[in-house]
Parts: structure tokens; C-alpha cells; sequence
């Protein structure tokens, strides 16, 4: 009875770009040139509707750098600041550098495309800014696909992306530390997570590098005892064993691991998709930082996706010079 649509829908999950992204060429054109510390309004929208497509392009002479060092400011409805503010690169879900994946709501592609699928309603505005806080010139160029949305007060949500890091961590296995990715207040739905890490670590083996036996740790609607305790932060990012293995699926994506075992980069994505998890009064993730061994100077990276109510706050700090700092494995590995 239901074939024809199984069909359609594995269609679509094993090739997002190509059965989704045909409103792209309908999408507003907008393109900009900044200097070091320019930051400039890129695209406005006076209307009620929903960003249903975004997709950028980012061209500079070192462009891994310039992916972590500008960064993209969505601002829905005239809020005072960006419900989306994060590192270009980092909002579409595989930095550092271009890492070619295909998901369901983000692609990036090997010719440094990158495309957002999650629907962006707002009420009566929306503006992008784009901040170049790096050291080059750098181009930013955007489509953006909005379409009709009748928002409905009470009911309609902002989409949110929080991002933010920690440099030069110590991570001990014999002191784990709960690692905040949000702390929000207010009515909404979490959709998504991101990590994005640095590990240089002087192991070999994934036996003696491996930085995620910690557990996530999910607080909803102001109750003291965690909704969800995890097993693990492979196992909340779908995989285990502490795979060094890249994959990428619809929901679910370890779209780079620079190696051996999981030393270097390493970036992992979970898409709260068919399991988005709603909170009434506030939400709060955390993720244990545990490593197999004692790792200094270890980089912590991570974005956490939501769709919020208007009135909602969060713990949101803004992004600093120092949080985009280029990140440098140590020089002449050697492995203990």
C-alpha cells in the first residue's frame, strides 16, 4: 500500500541535494566583499515567510581560514541580536575546512557549496549580516529561498543556532567535566547538534585517544534530574567502538577525522529530526568531556540547533576574536 511513498522518501534521504535543492534556482542572489574587521548587512527581507533554502559560498585565498573567522548573523523580527550567530563553516555542520557530506537538512559539496534545508520562519523580518573577523579579504555569496509562511502568534518559533568553543582544555579522564552546549529558557524544540574538536593527543591508537566515552546529559523544563543520560557521545552521535571511520547519513555524520584512530580534526553531527526533543520551560545539554588519556591544549567546538518562541533567552555568548583563533596540531608529532 505504501510503496510509492517508501520509495520517495529513500529517494530523498539518500540524495537530499538532488531531489530538494531545485527551488535554489529561483533563490535571491546576494554577494559581498569584506576587509579584515568589516561587517556588513548582506541580505533584508520586509514580509512575513520563511527561509526554506540557504545556501553560501565562501572564496578567500586560505579558505579554511576564512570558514572559522567569518562569521554569519541571522536576525529574525528585529531582534537586538542574531538568533543564528557561528562561524560561517561551522553553521552548515563539517569545519574545520570544506568536508563534503550530504544530510537532510545540510550538504556541503566538494566545490565548497553549502546548503541549509531547516525552514526559517519570521513574522514581518529577517537580515543577514556577515562579520569578516579574520586577517584576508574574504567574498561571501548567498541564495536565499523564501517562501509564503503565515505566522501564528503562540504557536510559530524562530530557528536558532548557537555556537561556541573552548580552547586549550585539559581533558583528564580522571576529572570529566560536563561541557555546556546550550542552556535555554522558554517554549521550543531542540533539532540538531553539532561538535567540532580538536584532539591532540600523543596516542596512536583509538584505544588511547579516544575523547568521547562521556555521557550527554539533557535537562527539560526546569527538572533537576537529567530527561536523557546518554551512554556515551559516540553512541549519541550514532556510531561506536570510537570509530575513526568518515560516514555520512541523513541524520547522522562523522564528516571528518583526521587520524590515526581519532587524533587531529574531528567533527560529528546529530540531526534531531524524527526524535526532536520539545520543552515547555527550558532546555539544557550538556556533554562529558572524558577522555581515554590525559590530553592538554584539547579544542572544544560545538552548535546546538532550536526552534525557540519569540520571548525565549539563552546563554548565548558572543563570538570573540580569540574563539576563531586558527587552531595548529602540535609540530613534529612523534606518538608516545
Amino acid at each position: 500500500k505504501y510503496n510509492k511513498k517508501l520509495t520517495e522518501i529513500a529517494d530523498v534521504l539518500a540524495d537530499p541535494s538532488g531531489k530538494l535543492d531545485g527551488s535554489l534556482a529561483k533563490a535571491s542572489h546576494f554577494s559581498v566583499r569584506l576587509m579584515p574587521g568589516e561587517k556588513l548587512p548582506l541580505a533584508n527581507f520586509e514580509q512575513e515567510g520563511a527561509i526554506t533554502r540557504f545556501a553560501a559560498h565562501v572564496t578567500a585565498v586560505d579558505v579554511d581560514a576564512a570558514l572559522k573567522q567569518t562569521l554569519l548573523e541571522v536576525r529574525f523580527d528585529k531582534a537586538p541580536w542574531g538568533q543564528i550567530q557561528s562561524p560561517i563553516g561551522d553553521f552548515f555542520g563539517a569545519s574545520p575546512g570544506i568536508n563534503p557530506y550530504e544530510s537532510l537538512p545540510f550538504t556541503v559539496f566538494h566545490d565548497g557549496r553549502m546548503v541549509c534545508r531547516y525552514t526559517m520562519p519570521f513574522k514581518k523580518h529577517a537580515e543577514v549580516l556577515i562579520h569578516n573577523k579574520g586577517e584576508q579579504e574574504v567574498t561571501v555569496t548567498l541564495k536565499i529561498k523564501v517562501d509564503d509562511y503565515k505566522w501564528l502568534d503562540g504557536t510559530s518559533m524562530h530557528f536558532r543556532a548557537r555556537w561556541r568553543a573552548d580552547h586549550e582544555l585539559l581533558s583528564n579522564p580522571a576529572e570529566v567535566k560536563d561541557i555546556p552546549y546550550l542552556l535555554i529558557r522558554g517554549k521550543g524544540r531542540m533539532v540538531g547538534a553539532a561538535a567540532f574538536l580538536m584532539n591532540p593527543t600523543f596516542v596512536p591508537s583509538s584505544y588511547g585517544n579516544w575523547w568521547g566515552e562521556g555521557d550527554e546529559k539533557i535537562f527539560i523544563d526546569d527538572n533537576l534530574k537529567a530527561a536523557f543520560i546518554g551512554t556515551g557521545s559516540e553512541d549519541y552521535f550514532n556510531y561506536a567502538w570510537s570509530s575513526s571511520a568518515i560516514f555520512t547519513h541523513a541524520y547522522c555524520g562523522q564528516p571528518r577525522n583526521d587520524g590515526p584512530a581519532n587524533r587531529g580534526f574531528v567533527t560529528n553531527y546529530r540531526w534531531h529530526i524524527i526524535d526532536n526533543i520539545p520543552f515547555e520551560k527550558s532546555f539544557d545539554f550538556y556533554m562529558e568531556l572524558y577522555s581515554h588519556r590525559v590530553v592538554e591544549g584539547f579544542s572544544y567546538a560545538r552548535m546546538i540547533y532550536t526552534y525557540a518562541s519569540p520571548e525565549c533567552h539563552d546563554d548565548h555568548i558572543p563570538v570573540s576574536t580569540e574563539d576563531v583563533r586558527l587552531l595548529e596540531m602540535p609540530e613534529n608529532w612523534w606518538p608516545d
